[in-house]
């Protein structure tokens, strides 16, 4: 009988090394942001920036953008929700497409921006919530 233990207690050890030594004690799927290195988001995926806030990419809220089959007066909007956990607070940011002064908010000694939503829309297509990547970039404020 204990033969059959020791496979979970290799795996068990081979999850605690991981946390504790190759990871950094920090989860594999909540990476670091680096300053000046674009990421890429799904949504629900996050990241920790180096100061320890969290960024989380909850959802795109609302989708106007010009379709790339389309002909447009105005490029449109693409409203991109995050949370965003610093020590102990919470807030929700709303990230733009469509307006330069709204593409950014500030998170404790870091920009955070956003750069690009994906994917484009078609107007022969509806694009599934899930399907949503966002990439953003940190940099010193």
């Amino acid at each position: 009988m204990t033969g059959r233990r020791y496979p979970l207690l290799i795996v068990l050890l081979g999850w605690l090394a991981c946390g504790l030594i190759a990871c950094g004690g920090r989860s594999p799927a909540s990476p670091t942001a680096v300053v000046g290195t674009p990421f890429v988001l799904g949504v629900g995926e996050g990241r920790v920036l180096p100061d320890g806030a969290r960024v989380t990419f909850v959802g795109v809220e609302n989708d106007s953008r010009c379709p790339a089959d389309a002909v447009c007066i105005t490029g449109g909007d693409a409203i991109v929700r995050t949370r965003i956990v610093t020590g102990g607070t919470t807030r929700d940011a709303e990230l733009h497409t469509g307006d330069e002064r709204r593409a950014s908010v500030t998170v404790g000694a870091y920009r955070l921006a956003l750069t690009a939503v994906e994917p484009y829309p078609f107007s022969s297509r509806t694009i599934d919530p899930r399907e949503y990547r966002v990439t953003l970039v940190i940099s010193a404020r």
